[in-house]
């Protein structure tokens, strides 16, 4: 038993000195931030290795024949280490940033290697795209730190430098609970949620905030811009890529490979490196960034793990980086955050009540910490604390969360004064039929009461120098502003005739700048309003005295500056199929997803209450939006209407015509060429086509034009036409076209030092046989504003 005990005891001596163990982390020399999934391997047997975590963490085994190590990253230099250097734990490994570029690796004289293994990869995508399932749920723990740096040897370094060496600017940590059912419909609520002084935070910062929460969507959203996915259809033709690595471990390969844009093509890309498994053909790791340096850098990683056999993000982690903001300190500002997956459950069924697509904020979220010290994957750092903690002081002196209600009015173009808000809108417009308007408007805010709101205006035009005036209360039954109740009166003006809009909602004060043609009007008004499930539901009732301010007859009888009532009853129904609706602060924000939005709105005229006109208005829309793989954004609205009835010109559709000198601007889904008024009508159809090509056809460092094409078509026709006398009354019966170009960006200026405010110019002509005048006569030019980044 000795003799059998001690050859054991020897085999296990040998077992153990012939192999090695080590791990530690891989960072960058320079700002020894960790490096991860950069690759690890034998020196002598370049398939034998593994990556680092999404943390820079690395754990190798190696035998006795194993004499060094190769440590390289994209974009560093590739680091030789002798094993027998290393420790068994806690090893540094500091790798140098070089010059080189994928862009300067040449073409293969046969087919890419590199190319077999993405379209593997893009074969596979429906087998491992997470969104493809019945269903999953999971739970996401976020960490986001906002930062400055001092850029190196300028002048307001020492200055800054207390500060940024020990304490960020804003940190916040939330924890997330996410499900999925399929097809595009998305639940998620902040169960935990801390910001840095902040006691109730209205907002959160969570990782899917900033990029998408998997790698397989054809189009890579990131800050609102969509880029095109190198793990996508015919993606060779757009990217070139190269082969780094080929790792094996067990039964599987790893193909390290890099991706960039192909020289002299021109799109919105990214770059960086994929790790694809041949377990399925899936993305194991993707590190990737925007393609161009321009406005905001932000990069993205993800990290995946096996999850009973399916593929599932279990890691995250990005950056946004503001050069030289804020502007003239000398500053540098990054947005950095890590995201850690949790409790995956990928379900064969789909939870039933799930119905709707949601980001919300629990009400019990701010006082979850516990949770938030369970799920977080890294102990907070030093700087983290400090902030923290420094900025718990300066909230119970200052309360910083009265800044929160200031950014929800502003948001909603308001300024806050304590208990009231004064709407931005309300304070001038310029117009042809009030040459001047001033005017002011106030109304209690939920600082006061979260169930009411009472407010009121007033305003004095110049040129036709009358005032005008109204008030209002409005009811939220459960304190939420989707469900409301509002009482008004108004004694003012209105744009004469009515039009029907859906899809993107125009201001109302550009409404106020292409008055022309107005009636005189008290209205006295009732309308409820909620939402249920993808529904924006509202119905009302108004009384109202109509005066026109010009001269026309009606059925004989002279209309200027007479009164008369109309008594009408509307319901306006309104789908977004499938919208994502987000909470932000305590206002709701609405985002497509690729489905068409449909509304109608019915107007019944009524003889209560002294209405003079009995007629029924049915009016619907469809508006739909077209993301065009590598050729821009198309979008396509489509109205029509009908009035049954007898009515007034003021109750007829107008022509939603933007042309005036008031206001020089391109406004969407209008007819560019016709003044307001021009045209009339008791049934309508109009289509409107806006091709938004972006900066496809030219695109350099400095100059970065954007190229839209407009097409829209009108029909309409009036009813009656004798019956209204003394106008210049047309419709649209034989057709009306426009077709307009529009370079937008022509002069581009860097705001801020991370985005672009654009100008442009728009040209447009309308013809067909309800064109009365020749082409040339038609020609209307508009500017057009951006923003970009």
């Amino acid at each position: 038993m000795k003799k059998i005990l001690s050859i054991l005891l020897i085999l296990a001596s040998t077992q153990v000195l012939s192999q090695g163990r080590y791990s530690g982390t891989v960072r960058d020399a320079v700002t020894l931030k960790p490096l991860p999934f950069a690759t690890v391997v034998v020196s002598h047997n370049k398939t034998k290795g593994v990556t680092t975590n999404l943390h820079g963490e690395f754990t190798i085994s190696t035998s006795l024949s194993d004499q060094s190590l190769t440590f390289s990253y994209m974009g560093y230099e590739s680091r030789m280490v002798a094993a027998l250097t290393l420790k068994p734990s806690g090893n540094e490994i500091l790798l140098k940033p070089s010059d080189y570029s994928i862009d300067e690796i040449t073409v293969y004289p046969s087919e890419n290697p590199a190319h077999r293994i993405i379209n593997n990869a893009i074969a596979h995508v429906p087998d491992n795209n997470p969104d493809e399932n019945p269903s999953y749920s999971c739970r996401i723990y976020s960490k986001t730190i906002l930062r400055v740096e001092p850029y190196a040897k300028s002048k307001n370094e020492a200055t800054f430098r207390s500060f940024t060496d020990t304490m960020n600017v804003l940190v916040t940590e939330s924890v997330a609970d996410r499900v999925y059912r399929y097809k595009d419909i998305t639940q998620e609520k902040v169960v935990a949620n801390r910001v840095s002084g902040f006691k109730n935070p209205l907002f959160s910062f969570n990782t899917t905030s900033f990029q998408p929460i998997h790698f397989y969507k054809t189009n890579i959203t990131l800050l609102d811009k969509n880029f095109l996915n190198p793990i996508s259809p015919n993606s060779t033709k757009s990217y070139f890529f190269l082969m780094q690595d080929t790792l094996i471990a067990g039964h599987d390969t790893t193909f390290v490979i890099q991706f960039t844009p192909r020289r002299n093509t021109n799109f919105d890309g990214l770059k960086g490196f994929l790790h694809i498994n041949s377990n399925g053909w899936a993305i194991q790791n993707v590190a990737a960034e925007r393609a161009d340096k321009a406005g905001i850098d932000i990069n993205i990683e993800q990290q995946y793990t096996l999850q009973k056999g399916k593929w599932f993000p279990s890691q995250y982690r990005h950056r946004v980086t503001l050069n030289n903001y804020p502007p003239g300190f000398g500053l540098c500002s990054y947005m950095e955050g890590v995201g850690t997956v949790y409790d995956v459950v990928i379900s064969k069924s789909a939870p039933k009540d799930l119905t709707r697509s949601t980001v919300e904020i629990a009400d019990t979220a701010n006082k979850a910490y516990k949770a938030i010290e369970h799920y977080r994957s890294l102990p907070l750092s030093k700087k983290d604390s400090t902030t923290y903690r420094t900025y718990e002081d300066i909230s119970r002196e200052y309360n910083l969360d009265r800044f929160q209600f200031l950014a929800e009015n502003l948001f909603q173009a308001k300024i806050p004064v304590r208990w009231l808000s004064i709407p931005l809108t309300s304070i001038y417009s310029s117009n042809e039929y009030e040459k001047n308007r001033y005017g002011l408007a106030l109304e209690t805010n939920r600082r006061l009461c979260k169930y009411a709101s009472i407010g009121g205006h007033f305003a004095y035009g110049t040129k036709d120098a009358e005032w005008k005036y109204g008030g209002f209360i409005t009811i939220f039954p459960t304190g939420d502003p989707r469900t409301s109740l509002r009482l008004s009166y108004r004694n003012d003006v209105e744009m004469a005739t009515h039009f029907y809009l859906i899809g993107e909602k125009r201001n109302v004060l550009v409404n106020r700048f292409l008055l022309d043609k107005a009636d005189r009007i008290i209205e006295y008004a009732a309308k409820a309003s909620f939402r249920i499930w993808d529904f924006d539901i509202s119905a009302g009732a108004k009384r109202q005295q109509l005066a026109p301010t010009y001269s026309y007859r009606y059925n004989g009888i002279e209309q200027h500056r007479l009164w008369t009532n109309n008594s009408e009853l509307d319901l306006t129904v309104r789908l977004g199929y499938k919208e994502r609706e987000t909470k932000f602060f305590n206002s709701y924000i609405y985002e497509t997803q690729g489905y068409p939005v449909v509304g109608v709105s019915i107007r019944q005229g009524v003889r209560a209450l002294n209405g003079c006109y009995r007629y029924t208005s049915i009016e619907a829309g469809l508006y739909k939006r077209f993301v065009i793989r590598k050729a821009g954004v198309l979008r396509i609205t489509a109205l029509a209407g009908s009035i049954n009835g007898s009515v007034p010109y003021s109750l007829l559709y107008g022509t939603n015509g933007t042309k005036s000198s008031y206001f020089p601007f391109l406004v969407n889904n209008s007819f560019n060429c016709a003044r307001p008024f021009e045209y009339a009508s008791s049934r309508y159809g109009s289509t409107f086509v806006y091709y938004d090509l972006g900066s496809l056809l030219l695109s350099t460092k400095h100059f970065k034009p954007t190229v839209s094409i407009f097409q829209a078509a009108g029909w309409s026709r009036l009813a009656n036409h004798v019956r209204y006398e003394g106008l210049d009354v047309k419709d649209m019966r034989k057709g009306y076209f426009e077709s307009g170009l529009v370079l937008g960006s022509l002069l581009r200026f860097k705001m801020l030092g991370f985005f672009y405010l654009g100008f442009g110019a728009g040209a447009f002509v309308a013809y067909g046989d309800a064109v009365k005048v020749p082409l040339e006569e038609t020609v209307t030019y508009k500017a057009s504003i951006n923003f970009d980044f």
